[in-house]
């Protein structure tokens, strides 16, 4: 006999959402139930464990036997007068019939979709060059196309004005009203004349139309584009590797260079009420105390109060090994944790790139619910479009510059390779069997299309990035990161 109905406590008032899934819930009448596919289950080794259900959004604490139990079973055939069997049914850990389930969840996937594509905010991104004066030992480009990258060309203004023909043309025909344009690179915000023409032809453009602008850059150069910022208001990601930030303070070599004065640019735009600005630190378990060191200088400037958010994420793992059954993504949040456990500011800290970190996004809004599920990954896979140097068309940022990701061209001419591109579009957790029995898949969406491509050759394979792993270590620590995040904790008497 399981433990009575009280050993679950649902977590600060979290509740279920019910929406579709409703129809997967069978009543206490029933005889034979499935653990949902979406039932993820931990025990902490104290006497309790956590429930938790990625499609419905329940979270619960239970007894550590009741969490062993869910975790182990397959299938259950519970006592209809036992009082937990009418919770853990009500609460969408077990459904009557995953073949429902299944349909509620693609029903939900594909509502989900609709609703992104139909979002009447359009997003391009336009790549100026592949050629680039800095070596960011982070970025993409650098490792995969070496020295080639310095023979490509810088986007002329004739590309210009063909990207944004292609972008009144496409937002007509998708009855879009508005639209983010984010310049990229290689780095875009080289302090030569031809950059700033260029961003400004593009700014200019983008102004006239009332769209928003956006920089990605590195922030070596940022301060000579203080007039670009003043006049165009763009929100601004800067991108610094952790691993390159020396012991003395917020400073970056790059190549033998050094950055000086980046934190005091960064304050100096910052002040110009730009559109908003987003330091994204890139970080390892030997450089967390860097990144401490920056925060609380940071959040200790009242120059940064207003329009700033600072951001960490982990250096991608190139290997995909874990080491004793810990992802090194995981061992970085660990560090983390530690470093920032009595700083009153982590939870104004964005934590990106921890895909598993999305379970406490409705936490962190004070929506005291889970995250929306949506079963696919990034904006390639609902609108975003991409324009290169060349003319051609690519749906990931991560893509441009290699003409076998390309869907297309908007220069000389428009052509649109529409099976192509619904290798994209048409991705979700739905696309690949593999995906079919993930417990995370709402979350993930079967990964990078990008980088599953390139692990395994084709389209429509998932790249998991050791997921499963860091999401059960998650729930393990789940008091801990929520603290972290939100500044309590969710677990009861903990």
């Amino acid at each position: 006999m399981l433990e009575p109905v009280d050993a679950i406590d649902p977590v600060d008032g979290l509740d279920t959402r019910h929406r579709e899934a409703d129809a997967a819930r069978t009543s206490a009448a029933a005889s034979a139930l499935y653990r949902s596919r979406y039932t993820l289950a931990e025990s902490w080794g104290d006497g309790r464990g956590i429930l938790l259900n990625s499609f419905t959004g329940a979270v619960d604490i239970v007894s550590e036997r009741v969490a062993r139990y869910v975790k182990e079973s397959r299938q259950a055939d519970l006592d209809p007068s036992d009082p937990l069997y009418a919770t853990l049914v009500d609460r969408g850990y077990y459904v009557e019939s995953r073949e429902i389930e299944d349909a509620c969840a693609r029903l939900w996937a594909r509502k989900s979709k609709e609703e992104a594509v139909a979002y009447e905010h359009a997003k391009y991104m336009f790549g100026l060059t592949l050629k680039c004066n800095l070596t960011c030992k982070y970025c993409w480009q650098v490792i995969e196309h070496g020295n080639a990258r310095q023979k490509t060309n810088l986007m002329s203004a004739e590309v210009v004005d063909a990207a944004f023909r292609f972008i009144d043309r496409d937002m007509r025909e998708r009855g879009k009203k508005g639209a983010t344009v984010s310049l990229f690179g290689g780095e875009p915000l080289i302090d030569k004349p031809q950059f700033h023409a260029l961003v400004q032809a593009i700014g200019e453009r983008t102004r006239e139309r009332g769209f928003q602008l956006h920089f990605t850059s590195n922030g070596r150069e940022l301060g000579a584009f203080k007039a670009e910022v003043a006049r165009y208001a763009p929100s601004i990601q800067v991108t610094v590797d952790g691993a390159e930030f020396p012991e003395a303070g917020p400073l970056l070599t790059r190549a033998g260079q050094k950055l000086h004065g980046l934190f005091d640019v960064l304050a100096d735009v910052a002040q110009m009420r730009s559109g908003g600005i987003f330091l994204r630190f890139l970080v390892n378990t030997g450089t967390v105390e860097s990144f401490v060191r920056l925060a609380d200088r940071i959040f200790s400037d009242p120059r940064f109060a207003h329009g700033f958010t600072l951001a960490v994420a982990p250096l991608q793992n190139k290997t995909g090994e874990i080491d004793d059954g810990i992802p090194p993504k995981f061992r970085v949040l660990s560090a983390l944790m530690e470093a920032l456990k009595d700083r009153p500011y982590a939870p104004r800290i964005s934590y990106i790139d921890w895909r598993s970190l999305f379970l406490f996004n409705g936490l962190r809004a004070g929506e005291e619910m889970l995250p929306m599920p949506v079963f696919y990954h990034c904006e390639a896979n609902v609108d975003l479009t991409c324009f290169d140097q060349d003319g051609l068309i690519y749906t990931c940022y991560e893509t441009i510059g290699d003409p076998k990701f390309s869907v297309g061209r908007f220069w000389p001419e428009i052509s649109v390779d529409e099976a192509h591109l619904a290798q994209y579009r048409g991705r979700s957790a739905f696309s690949m069997p593999q995906c079919s029995e993930c417990a995370v898949s709402p979350i993930c969406g079967g990964g990078c299309e990008v980088r599953g491509h390139k692990k395994s050759g084709a389209y429509m394979n998932p790249f998991c990035d050791d997921l499963h792993a860091e999401t059960s270590l998650v729930l393990r620590n789940w008091g801990a990161i929520a603290r972290m995040l939100t500044g309590r904790s969710h677990v009861p008497d903990a």
